[in-house]
């Protein structure tokens, strides 16, 4: 806060002006600050959530993989199991239904546990985006208040600086006259 000791209704004006600029300046430090740490908190969460969509694919992947390298292994072992040119009977025919089965069902699989999550994950990613530019937003808006306090600090301070002048020129003035 400032204090300056004068009698004259215009410093203390002066004084007043000051010391709520000086409250608006901190006040629009303490959003700038908030902003900035709520837009490094969302940049952090897209991060996240981007990490998470490429694990999600990565799952999908591995059983999409995983179901088709089984029904490929079910189908096989029907085909192995079965003498030469006869077709799969009884348990062996089922072996092969099921691995055909599997083997169809394994793209599938891949997307409902891998792009399905994963999308989701991106849409959580695209959310932190837009509150990380929120954020930002705000950041840029408390600075340009801040910037503006600070002027008309400078404004009242120069103005402050020429009443204490002219007070003084007065005060010599009545002193010569004495």
């Amino acid at each position: 806060m400032n204090e300056f000791s004068a009698a004259s209704p215009m410093v203390q004006l002066a004084e007043l002006m000051l010391n709520a600029d000086e409250a608006r300046a901190q006040a629009d430090e303490d959003a700038l600050r908030a902003a900035r740490d709520a837009q490094q908190q969302a940049l952090q969460s897209q991060v996240e959530a981007l990490h998470d969509a490429a694990d999600d694919v990565r799952v999908g992947a591995w059983v999409e993989g995983g179901a088709a390298l089984a029904g490929g292994l079910m189908t096989a072992t029907a085909h192995l199991e079965t003498p030469l040119g006869e077709k799969p009977a009884g348990a062996m025919a089922a072996l092969l239904d099921s691995g055909q089965v599997l083997g169809q069902m394994a793209s599938p699989l891949g997307r409902e546990l891998g792009e399905a999550p994963s999308m989701d994950a991106q849409a959580n990613a695209k959310q932190a985006e837009a509150e990380g530019a929120d954020a930002g937003t705000r950041a840029e808006m408390a600075n340009r208040h801040h910037e503006r306090v600070r002027d008309d600090q400078d404004r009242v301070i120069a103005t402050l600086q020429d009443i204490l002048e002219s007070e003084s020129q007065g005060n010599l003035a009545l002193i010569a006259n004495v």
